[in-house]
């Protein structure tokens, strides 16, 4: 399986600096994500051979799934139950994988493995990055 590993986060470049040293702007960051939202749908409807309702369905089951873990997460992690943040950050850390963004994976991964230590300072640390970073993919891919 292919990934989008390195894609997303190159935004950041683009977002940060220009040839010129500007900041980009919002009509070149609304750009940036119009690019990002159809390189993401192009790459889910050619990994997983699906017509574009099927990706637009795709994203719709995710992002719901998402949002409930999300939700299940925090609760954890308030309540300091580690072995259930645990176990939602693997249900996570598979959804990440299977549409292809590996560097989230990645950090869900490691939410998993702090969160079954039972370190809580760690698992705070990683919720605080990765929680987040969900919530923003969410809000660019425009996923409602």
């Amino acid at each position: 399986m292919t990934s989008l590993r390195g894609f997303l986060p190159l935004r950041q470049t683009v977002y940060s600096k220009r040839g010129d040293g500007r900041d980009p702007g919002t009509e070149d960051r609304e750009r940036w994500c119009a690019v990002e939202k159809l390189f993401f749908r192009d790459f889910l409807a050619r990994e997983y051979d699906l017509s574009p309702e099927a990706v637009e369905e795709l994203l719709q089951d995710a992002r719901s799934t998402l949002m409930n873990l999300l939700r299940d997460m925090k609760s954890a992690a308030a309540v300091k139950d580690w072995k259930n943040l645990s176990r939602n950050a693997h249900q996570l850390k598979g959804i990440l994988g299977y549409l292809g963004l590996r560097d989230l994976q990645d950090l869900a991964r490691s939410l998993e493995k702090i969160a079954a230590s039972g370190e809580e300072a760690s698992a705070s640390y990683w919720q605080e990055i990765l929680l987040p970073g969900l919530r923003n993919f969410l809000d660019q891919m425009d996923i409602s």
